[in-house]
């Protein structure tokens, strides 16, 4: 059984986190017995670049593949969430309900719990996601098997602060029993729960994985922030402060592309690299969409969403080496597809 645990008097936190920490999970065991789980062939089961969106128009859907800088139009009952490129597998809407696409078998997670943010493995072998009862429960499930995975945990995990690190472990922000904050892993394969990272002070309010690598923004108690980027065995590569807002990070090799704002700048896109930091849009185009986050095409080049009038109208539009240029410019309701 899953317990909450508050735990925001550990952690000074100010208001924009209580907003979205709601609650604090601590996972001590977890008993899960198998649900409905209907398994039947996919009729065409989708395969997507990276940078494919989907469009909203009206409570319709459609899919757009991104092919050499262009959008084409898919025809498919499916709305993708969540791509592994790895295994082709994929989280879609249907009718209402999370289902995944594993290896052209269509799995419905859930039949009477709203599943809430779910995330799949590198790989695509299990899934993890959030059902609501009396409390948020999360729940992983091995998708080769159809069986729920058993976790013995001593973490309060911090709200929705989790992801995969790699393909059989996940990675988290918490407070353990013995008081210690920061980043921890658990293998599921070996059920084994290590401190990969301590905080000194303060807490986490971003935490993402991109290409092997964690970037997170530490909070201090002066509301001062950093980002910092550690690698799988919780060394720091960089560290970059003066960060008064991070909506996305993305890494592509040795270089990270920042939404946010950073110093007295405005908010924009930002590259780093070798220690200096460059901001990269400027007057064009008018508005960035923050909140529709980043992505990358198929050759490390940055997508991100913005438009010259409306901020809830997004065209797509490209930063490669430096340049900005649109790439689709007929303006709608998108949001990228998420890539492992």
């Amino acid at each position: 059984m899953v317990k909450l645990y508050d735990v925001r008097g550990e952690i000074k936190i100010n208001k924009l986190l209580k907003k979205s920490i709601k609650y604090f999970l601590i996972i001590s065991s977890v008993f899960l017995i198998s649900c409905n789980n209907s398994k039947e062939l996919m009729d065409n089961p989708l395969k997507m670049n990276s940078g494919s969106i989907v469009k909203e128009n009206l409570g319709n859907y459609e899919f757009y593949d991104l092919i050499n800088n262009s959008y084409n139009k898919i025809e498919s009952n499916n709305v993708p969430l969540s791509y592994d490129i790895k295994s082709n597998n994929y989280i879609f809407n249907e009718e209402g309900k999370i289902k995944v696409n594993y290896f052209g078998k269509k799995v419905t997670l859930d039949n009477e719990k709203e599943v809430i943010t779910p995330k799949l493995s590198l790989g695509g072998n299990y899934i993890l996601y959030f059902i609501r009862e009396d409390f948020l429960k999360p729940v992983i499930k091995d998708l080769s098997n159809s069986k729920f995975i058993e976790i013995k945990s001593n973490v309060a995990i911090s709200g929705y602060l989790v992801d995969w690190l790699n393909e059989d472990t996940l990675i988290y922000y918490g407070i353990d029993k013995e008081k210690n904050n920061g980043l921890f892993i658990y293998n599921i394969k070996e059920k084994e729960e290590t401190l990969l990272y301590k905080l000194d002070i303060g807490f986490i309010e971003l935490l993402k994985v991109s290409n092997n690598k964690i970037s997170f923004v530490q909070v201090k108690e002066n509301h001062d922030k950093i980002l910092k980027v550690l690698d799988e065995e919780g060394k720091i590569e960089n560290e970059i402060g003066n960060v008064l807002d991070i909506k996305d990070v993305e890494i592509i090799d040795d270089t990270l592309y920042i939404l946010g704002k950073i110093e007295n700048n405005n908010y924009s896109l930002y590259k780093y690299k070798n220690k200096i930091i460059k901001r990269l849009i400027y007057d064009f185009p008018k508005i960035i969409n923050l909140d529709k986050g980043l992505s990358t095409d198929g050759n490390g080049n940055i997508l991100f969403m913005g438009s010259e009038e409306n901020y809830n109208l997004n065209g797509i539009y490209l930063c490669e080496d430096e340049t900005i240029s649109i790439i689709n410019n007929i303006e709608g309701n998108y949001y990228f597809i998420e890539f492992k």
